[in-house]
Order: C-alpha cells, then sequence, then structure tokens
C-alpha cells in the first residue's frame, strides 16, 4: 500500500503482476521483489521521501524528490506534503519518548502536539515516528524544525532553485554531524 496507494483496483493489479513474476515454483515475496514490480505511486513516493528523510537516507530522499520534480510536481507542495511533516512528527515523537507515550507527557507538552478533530492528542503520526525518531537527537530536531521553515520561506520568496533547496534541505536533515 505504501507503495501503490490506497486503492483496491491497483493493490490487486499489483498482486497480479508480483503472482506472475514468482511463477509457480515461488510462493515467497521478499520486500526486493515488491520494490522491483510494484509501481510508486505519487502518494507512495511521498511517502518514501518521509520514510528517506527518517532512515537519514539522504541520497533516496533527493532521488525521490528529482523524480517528483521531473513529473513537474510542485516544489512547495513537497515540502509541505512530505518533509515538514514528517520533521515535526519526528520532533513530537522524540519529544514524548522520554514520557513513554503521549498520554504520559507533562500538559505542557499534550498542549503543543498535534490533535484530531475531537481535541485528543493524534497518536498514530507520534507512533509512525517513533522509530525514525531513535535517528535524532532533539537538538537536530529543532534545528531541522528551523531548516524547514527557512527551506519554505526560500522556496516561497525568493528566486533560487526550488530543487536546489530541496536539496539542501534534506542533506541538512540527513547529516548526523549538525547539532548533536
Amino acid at each position: 500500500m505504501q507503495r501503490a496507494g490506497a486503492e483496491t483496483r491497483q493493490i490487486s493489479n499489483e498482486i497480479e503482476k508480483i503472482d506472475l513474476y514468482l511463477g509457480d515454483s515461488r510462493r515467497e515475496v521478499s520486500v526486493d521483489d515488491v520494490t522491483l514490480m510494484v509501481s510508486v505511486s505519487h502518494k507512495g513516493v511521498i511517502w518514501e521521501i518521509s520514510r528517506a528523510v527518517e532512515k537519514r537516507n539522504a541520497k533516496r530522499a533527493i532521488e525521490l524528490i528529482d523524480s517528483l520534480i521531473a513529473k513537474n510536481e510542485n516544489a512547495v507542495g513537497l515540502i509541505k506534503a512530505s518533509i515538514i511533516p514528517t520533521v515535526r512528527n519526528l520532533f513530537f515523537a522524540k519529544l514524548v519518548s522520554a514520557y513513554g507515550s503521549a498520554n504520559r507527557a507533562p500538559a505542557g507538552i499534550q498542549a503543543v502536539l498535534p490533535k484530531k478533530k475531537d481535541g485528543t492528542v493524534n497518536t498514530w503520526g507520534l507512533k509512525m515516528a517513533s522509530a525514525g525518531a531513535k535517528n535524532f537527537t532533539l537538538p537536530q530536531l529543532q534545528q531541522g524544525m528551523n531548516d524547514c521553515l527557512d527551506a519554505d520561506k526560500a522556496l516561497v520568496t525568493s528566486g533560487q532553485d526550488p530543487r536546489m533547496v530541496l536539496h539542501k534541505l534534506v542533506i541538512r536533515l540527513c547529516d548526523g554531524k549538525r547539532a548533536a
């Protein structure tokens, strides 16, 4: 689903492709098989950029960004759909990790966490980001939030090449030496 999207027809098509690829003799599907055979949807690429940032894999994130920009994807939409939410969720997940869960965090921290429509903390994004947050320190993620703000401003207000702005942002986010 992360690669092909949530549409049932598309998932069925991708499963059929994998089945044909494996043939009758092999029934076990590996991650490599899925990577090779399953087409990545637009939403899948956005998801993959997020996962690459979480893993601090700048090369992969840049490849994916370039693939979308080559398809005339808007850089502002890209940063707002994949990079900013990822860094924000990593930051909040790291912030609450010292307390074991968002529900155990002090009221002041709970007040700034992302909320659902009913006003309760949206723990889904935090849970998804918790594993990736282990790859960062809190100061690195604080700097990452500032880097996202600077990149967003540069995309909206400057004449800088959007591709280069996104590349610099990803490199800064994934560089393990910064703000350690």
